[in-house]
């Protein structure tokens, strides 16, 4: 790295939208204000330790094998879907109907139920008889209803409030 600084190539790789991880290893703290600005995985100050390093490692191979896609198994196709996108999956009459956020919306021939064996466990949380909600997006929980990021509103049902809840916290400590 003779003619760019670890700062520099970090700034390259986000620039080309690149996902990955990024853990700094230097001298200096006063690096690290700037750094967050490329939303590195860690900071490690030097000397580095044997635990702090396998720690930061241990991190980034756990993130990087969170699931990226979902690929649903319709009657006669596949169909890829981002997992980041999903905002929400609503069962409308015998169809599911995926939220992924104001501009896009898609319909398919499938059950609610079939969908949630598909997803992630640790990212989805049933709210509702008829609505699957990513975690990432929730912003608050109350007994009946819950609220998004994006202002969207889905009901909460009585049955799903305490696993909804322990999902959300669980997915929050990930």
């Amino acid at each position: 790295m003779d003619s760019m600084t670890g700062m520099e190539l970090a700034r390259s790789i986000r620039q080309r939208r690149n996902h990955v991880d990024i853990i700094f290893v230097t001298g200096d703290e006063s690096y690290a204000l700037e750094g967050y600005g490329v939303q590195p995985l860690h900071f490690l100050l030097k000397p580095v330790g044997r635990e702090a390093l396998a720690e930061a490692l241990h991190t980034a191979l756990a993130l990087g094998m969170r699931r990226k896609n979902v690929y649903l198994q319709l009657a006669s196709r596949i169909v890829r879907l981002p997992l980041h996108e999903i905002h929400y999956i609503e069962s409308y009459n015998h169809h599911v109907i995926i939220h992924r956020g104001s501009e896009c919306e898609n319909s398919y021939l499938i059950s609610l139920t079939e969908v949630e064996r598909q997803l992630p466990g640790e990212m989805f949380g049933r709210c509702h008889n008829s609505y699957l909600v990513n975690l990432e997006y929730v912003e608050e929980i109350t007994r009946t209803k819950l609220l998004l990021r994006d202002g969207c509103r889905l009901p909460v049902g009585r049955a799903y409030y305490d696993s909804l809840q322990h999902a959300f916290i669980h997915y929050m400590n990930l």
